[in-house]
């Protein structure tokens, strides 16, 4: 029994096994439908709701589609005959066994039309759909099992109509590649606007498909499948549907359907081919050649190429030409063909005639419409309607040129043929030109149309000026000039005449051409005769075209041109051998002047503006080339250059000769810099062989004054000391010798006048020895002291120091802002020479009041502008202001940047200083006074500034202010909080300071800076990077 039982159990498992697994619903049971419309009675009574299971249902399962589904159509009326009224229901999908109907439901969905939704498998809430009357619903639900599923409901506004057949055109077995088929679909009836039919249809066996929509007319529709490559095995079906475009889920989405009884519907596309028999002639080739497979419909290219040299004659396509193409298609093959290519050896020949002389005689006139054309036999002699052969003159030099393509190796019979306005005219004067063409491309012989050739115009000109200068050429009195010749036979008949007035003398004679001519310049001279004189003749070759013989002077006797020669005597006035200030003289002696041997030699050259370059003009006939040398005396001595000698072809402009050293002399080092006229600062940044004050600086006009408690007067000059000189104009001073790289200056305790090096240097870069002993800002001189933050070569500069020590200047100091641009508020007075300089005035920190003392007044007349404290900076209530030696009117303009109620007084006239202005001084005499509010100076709290610049390397400066007197400490810590530098640690005034931070010692990093003044403290960062 027990055995049995197991046995039972088994059995049912299979049995039943697909729906254990939800393969599907038990077929038994079948799906209903119960809801609202008939009152929840399940099954239903109504035959749309309930399954074919039970006597009265009529929802169809239907298996003609890969998916398992169930469908019904319901039709919605309030007419009799509707399977309900319309309205909104609750209902269900339900499947069980009798007695228990609602034991497997799906649920929980508010129906959206046309569209699959997802219905929950035993679902807590019922469906609703809202019915519309006079509709047709047809609903599709998927049959996946006990599991939750989809359904659509696809209404329409009648009956779904059946697809009653399906053929195509053309019939399978008659489909060929790439041919469409059209599909035809025949419909019960016409079917309703919201039903939509179409063919589906797959060439891979389902994997991919498309859809085509089918168009209808009344109950005929049709869709066209596209054409496909041969062997493409095609599947389709038709159905119907209320959605548009659907991309899968097609059974569900379907209506009707038409698959053939499941079979589908198939045509296989036919594979015909056909061949194209392709050959190529001797000296080309055809690709593809050979006997060519093409499928049914396909195009096929085939590319026809001669060999080097070779050109394609024809081209035959199943025997007929279609003329020397270099490639032919076949479109949509259909049929066997055949093509050949002929290949022929063809080159460019180019015809050419000059027809010069045709239009010299008015024989041919381009201008008026003639042409030239060759004729022969390879153009049948010009007889066809359209001659192209016309030639054309490309470069207007009257040679027509035409090149035509013609069979190789062959002797072809030609002439020229020309049109003179409308009328026809040959060469008539030969027989017909033969040229044999070879197997390369070739050129005919150049010929003058009729073989006419006509002689070349040649112009002779001779310039008679000096002749004229010279009273051997009087044309006023009757003389001539002609030319004599081979081409004249050497007569008295060509005279040249002077048309412009320019002393050329011109003649044109038609001589014969291709020929070298020998000829002189013959002139009479007031009854007598006389030839050119040199020897031997003048030599002219006639070529093929117009010509000029070359422009000569007669007899080869040139004007004289200006030749200025220039020597530099610097190197021989710095070594001693050559003093102008001594009697010492330097003269240009060579072949144009004798060598200096006659008696009074004025070839003396002169340096005319104090640069040591002496220069000399001197006038010397042109087109020869003069040898010379440099002479100079040496206090009752003399001496020459040293050879070679010096040469240099003159010709027939004005020329200046390069500047040299005398004797060829080398500078191995130089350094220049530029001097305003009037005084100036200067130093010597050089090495030099002679310190002499007159070797280095030979063009200034005042002995050179150094400073010491004083000015003093210096003949020899040294490094690293400055001096006043004065120039009588803007020049380039030239300094001879090695430009220091680096110097170290003794100075004395307070005011010095320095010198610099060979380069530009920041003032920054200034070692000091000992360290912080300057008292004042770098000072040079432009028309006025300016603070400096450069020194500049050659230029002197004023710098005050605490004791005595050493200032170390090195090449390679950047350059740094001015400090100058800390002050707020600034004076410029300005005179009518140009001469300017600025005084500050206002708010500045204490360290810049300090450092604004100004240098020793300069040389008496020389501009200089100050307070009458010295200063170039006034921070008290009255400040006069000291002018000296400005030109007159004077103009004071202001830039003031802060509120100080600051006024100008000159003589009895107030002037108010704000923002910014200008007053006129106009009289020497008057007193000019800054006037201010002074309390308006002092800080009104404590404050630390960022110090700037930030990240710096290695130097920046830190700001800071005191309203009051205090106790100051300024110090430097690392990130350890180790202090590195004491900055500050004094008793300072009320005021405004900034201090200089060197911190070239230090690694990069961060570190910090920290200000104690009474109970202020202030911490600020910042970054070293190196």
């Amino acid at each position: 029994m027990k055995k049995l039982f197991s046995f039972l159990i088994a059995m049912i498992c299979i049995v039943f096994l697909p729906f254990l697994l939800n393969a599907q619903i038990w077929p038994p049971e079948g799906l209903n439908m119960p809801g609202a419309f008939n009152g929840w009675t399940n099954p239903p009574t109504i035959p749309a709701f309930a399954g074919i299971q039970h006597p009265q249902g009529k929802l169809l399962l239907d298996t003609s589609l890969a998916t398992r589904r169930y469908q019904t159509l319901i039709y919605v009326s309030t007419l009799s005959g509707g399977d309900c009224a319309p309205g909104t229901y609750e209902w269900l999908f339900t499947s069980g066994p009798p007695g228990n109907y609602y034991q497997n439901k799906w649920a929980s969905v508010l129906v959206s039309m046309n569209t699959l939704q997802t219905y929950v498998f035993q679902g807590g809430t019922n469906n609703t759909v809202t019915l519309n009357d006079n509709t047709y619903y047809t609903v599709n639900w998927l049959d996946i099992g006990y599991q939750s599923t989809k359904a659509i409901w696809m209404p329409t506004s009648a009956a779904p109509v059946a697809l009653v057949s399906v053929y195509q055109n053309p019939a399978p077995g008659s489909v060929y590649p790439n041919n469409p088929v059209t599909v035809t679909v025949v419909t019960s009836a016409v079917k309703s606007p919201e039903e939509i039919v179409y063919v589906r249809y797959t060439t891979n066996n389902w994997i991919t498909s498309d859809l085509l929509q089918v168009n209808f007319t009344g109950n005929v529709g049709t869709a066209v499948i596209p054409g496909q490559p041969g062997g493409t095995i095609v599947r389709y079906y038709a159905f119907s549907t209320t959605v548009a475009n659907p991309t899968s889920d097609f059974d569900m989405y379907t209506i009707r359907v038409d698959n053939n009884n499941k079979a589908n519907y198939v045509y296989s596309v036919l594979s015909p081919t056909y061949t194209i028999t392709a050959t190529a002639g001797p000296n080309g080739s055809i690709n593809p050649s050979g006997n060519v497979t093409v499928n049914h419909g396909d195009s096929i290219e085939f590319t026809i190429t001669p060999n080097p040299g070779y050109f394609i004659d024809d081209v035959l396509v199943d025997g007929s030409s279609v003329g020397p193409v270099s490639s032919y298609k076949f479109i949509n093959v259909t049929a066997n063909h055949t093509i050949h290519a002929i290949f022929t050896l063809k080159v460019n020949v180019t015809f050419n005639v000059n027809m010069k002389s045709q239009m010299k005689i008015g024989r041919f006139r381009p201008d008026l419409g003639d042409v030239v054309t060759v004729r022969g036999t390879f153009n049948d002699w010009g007889n066809s309607t359209n001659n192209p052969d016309t030639l054309k003159d490309l470069d207007n030099d009257s040679i027509y040129t035409k090149t035509i393509l013609l069979k190789a190796e062959q002797t072809i019979e030609y002439k020229y043929w020309k049109s003179p306005r409308g009328n026809l005219e040959w060469e008539s004067a030969i027989d017909n030109r033969q040229f044999t063409i070879g197997t390369s491309d070739t050129t005919t012989p150049l010929v003058y149309f009729n073989n006419e050739i006509e002689p070349v115009m040649v112009t002779f000109n001779v310039n008679m000026k000096v002749q004229m200068q010279k009273g051997n050429f009087k044309p006023e009195a009757g003389d001539q000039v002609l030319v004599r010749g081979t081409f004249n036979g050497w007569g008295i008949i060509d005279t040249l005449t002077d048309n412009n007035n320019d002393s050329i003398y011109t003649k044109t004679i038609p001589i014969s051409r291709e020929q070298t001519i020998y000829y002189k310049y013959w002139k009479t001279w007031r009854n007598g005769v006389d030839w050119e004189t040199f020897w031997g003749d003048r030599e002219f070759y006639v070529g093929m075209n117009d010509t000029t013989t070359p422009l000569v002077y007669f007899s080869n006797e040139y004007p004289d041109v200006n030749v200025t020669f220039q020597v530099n005597m610097k190197i021989k006035m710095i070594e001693g051998n050559f003093r102008p200030t001594e009697g010492d003289i330097v003269t240009v002696r060579g072949s144009f002047n004798d060598w200096g041997n006659s008696t009074n030699n004025p070839d003396t050259l002169i340096d005319l503006d104090g640069d040591s370059i002496y220069v000399k003009t001197i006038p010397i006939p042109g087109n020869q080339t003069i040898y010379y040398k440099f002479w100079k005396t040496e206090r009752n001595g003399q001496s020459w250059e040293s050879d070679p000698e010096r040469s240099y072809l003159i010709e027939l402009n004005d020329v200046i000769l390069p500047i040299e050293y005398f004797d060829r002399d080398e500078i191995v080092d130089m350094l220049s810099f530029a001097v305003m006229t009037g005084w100036n600062m200067v130093s010597v940044p050089v090495n030099a062989p002679d310190f002499s004050k007159t070797a280095l600086f030979p063009t200034a006009i005042s002995s050179a004054f150094a400073f010491e408690n004083g000015y003093v007067v210096r003949d020899i000059l040294q490094n690293g000391v400055g001096y006043w000189l004065k120039f009588p104009s803007a020049q380039n001073i030239e300094l001879i010798g090695t430009p220091l790289t680096n110097y170290s200056i003794n100075v004395v305790s307070g005011w010095n006048m320095i010198g610099s090096i060979g380069s530009s240097i920041s003032v920054n870069s200034i070692s000091q020895i000992p360290e912080n002993n300057t008292r004042s800002f770098y000072y040079g001189y432009n028309n006025g002291y300016q603070i400096a933050d450069t020194i500049h070569p050659g230029k002197a500069y004023w710098i005050k120091v605490a004791e005595p020590g050493q200032l170390v200047m090195n090449s390679g100091g950047i350059y740094s802002k001015t400090t100058a641009s800390k002050f707020e508020n600034e004076l410029l007075i300005k005179d009518a020479a140009g001469n300017s300089q600025k005084l500050y005035f206002g708010k500045a920190d204490n360290v810049l009041k300090k450092m604004s003392e100004m240098p020793p007044l300069p040389p008496e007349g020389v501009f200089d502008v100050r307070y009458a404290t010295n200063n170039m900076y006034a921070d008290k209530e009255e400040n006069i202001i000291k002018i000296s030696s400005a030109v007159y009117p004077v103009t004071i303009s202001w830039n003031a940047g802060d509120q100080l109620n600051a006024k100008i007084y000159i003589g009895g006239k107030e002037v108010v200083v704000e923002n910014s202005g200008s007053v006129i001084v106009d009289n020497p005499d008057v007193k000019v006074v800054l006037k201010m509010n002074a309390e308006k100076l002092i800080p009104k709290e404590f404050g630390l500034a960022q110090n700037y610049p930030n990240p710096f390397n290695p130097v920046t400066m830190i700001s800071y202010q005191l309203p009051k007197d205090e106790f100051v400490e300024l110090r430097v810590y690392n990130l350890l909080g180790q202090e590195v530098r004491t900055l500050i640690n004094e008793v300072q005034e009320a005021g405004y300071y900034e201090i200089s931070f060197d911190a070239s010692p230090l690694p990069s990093g961060v570190y910090f800076y920290k200000i104690t003044a009474g109970s202020f403290t202030s911490v600020k960062k910042m970054l070293l990077m190196k």
